[in-house]
């Protein structure tokens, strides 16, 4: 998960070693870094924001291409001098390889017009999510570049799942 994957990435790329630690989630991640026994983590900025806002955790940098609308003032790992680092998660919608064609074109047309509702868009940008509402097509090209980039990291890194 990117969780793992991203700061294997950033010690690759920044030549600094890290050591993984596998938390259960977010919440014990943060509980370690505010309790001091983890030094940094990388963590969806959603379940992080609370934290950062009540001076809690501080924000280095975001992962993505770009900042994050609610944390303009955090940089990028990018522009931290690390070109060419992205690391960010993806939610999407799934289904089985089988399905008919009909139900997953209907799939699709409900999907984008609840990520297209006004209000439904709201809520999700405000649980720290950047919503792109991309048909099937574009869906799937997103899904085959990070499995090429994160395969190849992980071949190229020897990662292995313990």
């Amino acid at each position: 998960n990117t969780s793992h994957l991203a700061p294997a990435l950033f010690s690759h790329i920044a030549g600094v070693e890290t050591t993984h630690v596998p938390f259960t989630g977010a919440g014990p991640s943060q509980t370690a870094i505010i309790s001091g026994q983890v030094r940094m983590s990388f963590n969806n900025p959603g379940n992080s924001v609370a934290s950062i806002r009540a001076g809690q955790l501080r924000a280095l940098a975001v992962t993505g291409k770009t900042r994050w609308r609610d944390l303009p003032d955090v940089p990028t790992v990018a522009e931290q001098g690390y070109p060419g680092f992205e690391a960010i998660s993806w939610i999407g919608l799934l289904a089985p390889s089988q399905t008919p064609e009909p139900i997953l074109a209907q799939l699709e047309r409900d999907a984008l017009a609840a990520l297209r509702d006004g209000d439904a868009r709201a809520r999700l940008q405000a649980t720290g999510y950047e919503v792109r509402d991309l048909g099937r097509a574009a869906f799937r090209q997103v899904m085959e570049a990070d499995t090429t980039l994160w395969g190849g990291f992980i071949r190229q890194a020897n990662i292995r799942q313990d």
